[in-house]
C-alpha cells in the first residue's frame, strides 16, 4: 500500500506570452518551479505532462512527477540543456509549496530601457571600442559580441540581435 505521508514533487514550467517581453517586468519571467502540488489544468484537474493550458498571458507546461527533490532537479537540468540559475523556493500556492525555481541563462536578461542605457555608457567610457560609421555587418557584428562579452562580466545578458538594434539606436549611424 501506498505512503499517504511520501511527499511528491512536480515539475511546472510558465512561460510569459503576453506583450512587452523585453520590457523589465516580464523579461525574466520564465521559469521552471518544482512544487509540491499537483499541476493542475484549466479544468482543475490534476495534470502530470504536456500543455496544461493558459493563465492569462502565461502558458504552463507539466513535466512530470518525482519521488525526490534530487529527482526533481536533475530533471530540470537535463530540460534546460545548459546555463540556468536556481533558486531555493518559499513561496505556497495551492496546496503545496515552490521548493526550487529555475531560471533559464546563466545570467538574467536586460531589459530594452537598462540595455540601451548600457550600451550608451559602454560607448561614452570606451568600455567597449565603437567607431563612429560601422563600414560592414562584420563590425557591427565584433560590436556586439564585445558588448556582451561586457555584459556578462557585469552579470548580465541579451541575446545579440537586441544588443544590435540596441547599438544601432543608441549610435544612430547607418552603415556605409
Amino acid at each position: 500500500m501506498k505512503n499517504e505521508t511520501e511527499k511528491k514533487y512536480y515539475i511546472v514550467e510558465l512561460r510569459w506570452t503576453g506583450p512587452d517581453q523585453t520590457g523589465a517586468k516580464y523579461v525574466d519571467y520564465d521559469r521552471y518551479e518544482i512544487t509540491t502540488a499537483a499541476p493542475r489544468n484549466t479544468s482543475g484537474n490534476i495534470q502530470l505532462s504536456g500543455w496544461m493550458g493558459r493563465d492569462g498571458f502565461v502558458a504552463r507546461y507539466a513535466h512530470g512527477e518525482y519521488v525526490t527533490l534530487t529527482a526533481a532537479d536533475y530533471a530540470v537540468v537535463g530540460l534546460l540543456e545548459g546555463e540556468f540559475r536556481r533558486y531555493d523556493g518559499c513561496r505556497f500556492h495551492g496546496y503545496g509549496a515552490v521548493v526550487a525555481m529555475y531560471r533559464p541563462g546563466k545570467y538574467p536578461p536586460m531589459c530594452d530601457g537598462f540595455l540601451e542605457e548600457c550600451v550608451l555608457m559602454a560607448a561614452k567610457n570606451n568600455v567597449v571600442s565603437i567607431p563612429r560609421e560601422f563600414t560592414s555587418w562584420d563590425q557591427v557584428k565584433l560590436v556586439v559580441r564585445d558588448l556582451r562579452d561586457a555584459f556578462n562580466r557585469d552579470g548580465y545578458d541579451a541575446p545579440a540581435s537586441r544588443i544590435g538594434d540596441a547599438l544601432m539606436r543608441v549610435i544612430d549611424a547607418p552603415i556605409k
